[in-house]
């Protein structure tokens, strides 16, 4: 489904970086929480987000997580052909924002055989219809990766996981 991002409404919470545990309430775009896509020089000082929102007072964590505001899947290690097939299952079914951040910059390897398919990463994050209960969170994430071709790193998904913003390295 064709949505501007730009007319969508989502609450989540952000964070100065990865060593922040206090959230800071978001209401607003999608770009708006995304922004720019940017360098920065290290992982740990990046901004961050989750698309949740916390019982006042509640600390980064999944005790205090009230409800799912968007689904986020990542993925890592695809050949051009599955994410190719992500994409297309995801535009058939969902309104969706994808980009890539710090810790999807491919990592040169001097011994990798230069013919071999590009190593594609990337995060989905899909807007929901209405905000889901942390209990409604596995199967939905479970059911979403499964429609999308399971390739989805099953290592990043828990209801509050913290996401980087778009970004780079510097170099």
């Amino acid at each position: 489904m064709l949505v501007n991002p730009n007319t969508i409404i989502i609450e989540a919470v952000t964070f100065k970086s990865v060593r922040d545990y206090r959230p800071k309430w978001f209401r607003g775009t999608p770009i708006a929480l995304l922004g720019q896509h940017r360098p920065w020089h290290d992982k740990r000082d990046a901004p961050c987000f989750s698309m949740v929102t916390y019982r006042e007072g509640a600390r980064r964590g999944n005790e205090g997580v009230e409800s799912l505001t968007a689904l986020v899947l990542d993925f890592d290690h695809l050949t051009a052909e599955q994410a190719g097939m992500v994409l297309e299952r995801a535009a058939g079914s969902w309104a969706f924002i994808a980009y890539s951040s710090f810790s999807h910059d491919p990592h040169p390897d001097p011994n990798q055989d230069p013919d071999k398919e590009a190593d594609w990463r990337f995060r989905l994050v899909l807007f929901l219809d209405r905000p889901l209960a942390k209990s409604e969170f596995l199967p939905m994430w479970h059911a979403v990766n499964n429609r999308l071709g399971g390739l989805a790193d099953t290592n990043a998904r828990d209801v509050a996981r913290l996401w980087c913003a778009p970004s780079c390295r510097y170099n």
